[in-house]
């Protein structure tokens, strides 16, 4: 089984209702997709345990798509998160940077 084939099994075993959001775009004629989810192991674990243990559940990652469609599972930008809704509001800000051109992921 590739790596990719693993990734996306991961992805679709995700429970229902964990935050999931993708989004593509092009820049500079190359494409590109965001990530941002709730990582299932750490799903049940109390905000205590998370911040005893330095756990942060919610993250965002850019990827690159290959010219025949696949994703190259490689990150270019990787950044985690406490809540949804900072995770939601961060993935929602890329995506506005991106669309308009910027690279985001090489100026911070």
């Amino acid at each position: 089984m590739t790596g990719e084939t693993k990734i996306a099994r991961k992805l679709s075993q995700m429970k229902k209702g964990c935050l999931n959001l993708k989004d593509r775009f092009v820049i500079d004629g190359k494409k590109y997709l965001l990530s941002t989810v709730e990582l299932p192991m750490y799903d049940g674990l109390d905000r205590l345990t998370r911040i005893l243990f330095r756990i942060e559940p919610f993250e965002t990652m850019l990827f690159e798509i290959k010219e025949n469609g696949g994703v190259n599972w490689l990150d270019l930008y990787y950044e985690r998160y406490d809540w949804a809704e900072e995770a939601k509001a961060r993935h929602k800000e890329l995506v506005e940077k991106a669309r308009n051109g910027i690279k985001f992921w090489e100026e911070e």
